[in-house]
């Protein structure tokens, strides 16, 4: 086998593993040379005859990132940085009186152990860094990224993928080493680690414009199935973990299992068997399973205060409180609302009203009485008032004193292996949209 390269270099395989690189010039008029330094680096140099001297044209290390391995295995170069290494997210320094000194090479190791295969265990999900340099020792795979992120998701022996256009799917299980921050062009390199590592830091890089955009999309997705599809479709499982989104945060409802298909002129209906997930089941449909377009209401009025608060509807302890709902009505009531608000949520004065409008909204399709919520249509003009003092005055949530076990209770569904779930503000599916 021989192969011939665009910058002159030529390989030629030779017997028992050894190979043969040779340099051949395009203009035979220039005199040129590689040199090799004690410290491995290749130097490019030019002979001018003006000067008399040898210029160097290029070399293999343009900073030191470009040292194989600078920052050891999970560790990130960034020659624009100071430190130049860092250990990716996720990973901490393997020996932390070494790395302090500026000497990087022992690398980083996993904080919080994988939980794919594990029978029970969340399921890991990727970070995406940008630009980046791939590591080394890739395996290589036909197919285009969403198949790239199918074999990977499917296998639990990958660390991390990436896809280039040109080059394809590239996918790694072993330790990654030799990963460089990129200014600009790079690929974009996709991280396997454990669930709790990834929702803190995604949860605050989701400002209030992304949030609001995501509670757009949804009223809009949910309009659609109450009132613009050729069939009126009632979703019953109106949850955090069934709601993806796309790069751009686009969010699309999924999962369609325990939906039901209403006739042009039926209003509800009724189910002796019960299946939903706790927390977001209206309290008719729990108690005694009637269903309608408000359940799915009332399953929106939860979703829209888990955005706003960044907090599960049943994330709340019996001391501190029943639920998200309860707490919520509690500060309703003693005009402390704003204490809602997710304190990782970073947001400029001039939405303040916005989001306390989101809040009411949000109180109002949780009122215990399906009657008194508003219809998704008129929850949709809500959105564009632009005083509070305009909405309706939200009644008494529909929180239960006690837990109502369904037959579906707590329930997450699985999406295939192309899905990938991430907490941004509380379960939120990202990466993929069906």
């Amino acid at each position: 086998m021989q192969s011939v390269v665009s910058n002159g270099f030529q390989i030629n395989n030779k017997i028992q593993g050894k190979l043969e690189v040779s340099y051949s010039v395009a203009n035979l008029s220039l005199l040129e040379r590689l040199v090799l330094n004690h410290d491995g680096r290749l130097f490019q140099e030019d002979w001018n005859d003006s000067s008399g001297k040898w210029e160097v044209y290029w070399n293999s290390l343009e900073s030191e990132c470009d040292v194989y391995g600078k920052c050891g295995v999970y560790g990130s170069c960034d020659p624009k940085k100071s430190p130049i290494c860092s250990c990716l997210k996720g990973f901490e320094p393997n020996n932390k009186d070494e790395w302090n000194k500026g000497n990087w090479t022992s690398g980083c190791f996993r904080r919080t152990p994988l939980q794919c295969g594990i029978t029970d265990g969340k399921s890991d999900k990727f970070l995406k860094l940008k630009n980046m340099k791939v590591p080394d020792y890739a395996y290589w795979s036909s197919g285009g990224q969403d198949g790239c992120k199918r074999k990977c998701l499917k296998n639990c022996s990958y660390f991390a993928f990436a896809y280039y256009t040109g080059i394809g799917c590239m996918m790694w299980n072993t330790s990654l080493v030799d990963i460089q921050q990129y200014s600009a062009e790079g690929a974009d390199l996709f991280i396997r680690l454990a669930q709790s590592e990834l929702d803190p830091h995604l949860r605050k890089d989701l400002d209030w414009k992304k949030r609001f955009i995501i509670v757009e999309g949804i009223c809009r997705g949910l309009l659609y199935l109450h009132s613009d599809s050729r069939l009126k479709i009632i979703h019953r499982d109106l949850k955090a973990s069934n709601i993806l989104l796309d790069e751009e945060l686009n969010p699309k409802i999924s999962d369609f299992g325990m939906a039901r298909i209403f006739g042009s002129k039926q209003d509800q209906a009724n189910t002796l068997r019960v299946v939903g997930t706790y927390g977001y089941m209206s309290p008719e449909y729990a108690m005694e399973g009637r269903f309608s377009e408000k359940s799915d209401v009332f399953g929106l009025g939860v979703l829209l205060l888990e955005i706003v608060s960044g907090r599960k509807n049943n994330s709340f302890s019996n001391y501190e409180s029943l639920s998200l709902l309860s707490y919520a009505w509690k500060l309703w009531n003693e005009n402390d609302i704003v204490t809602l608000i997710d304190p990782a949520l970073d947001f400029d004065q001039s939405f303040r009203v916005q989001i306390l409008k989101c809040i009411q909204l949000g109180l109002l399709c949780v009122q215990e009485y399906p009657e008194d919520r508003p219809t998704i249509s008129a929850l949709i003009s809500m959105l564009d008032v632009e005083d509070v003092a305009d909405l309706p005055r939200p009644k008494k949530p529909g929180f239960t004193r006690k837990k109502i076990y369904s037959t579906d209770d707590e329930l997450v569904p699985q999406y295939g292996e192309e899905h990938v779930s991430i907490n941004l503000v509380s379960d939120l599916t990202v990466l993929s949209g069906r």
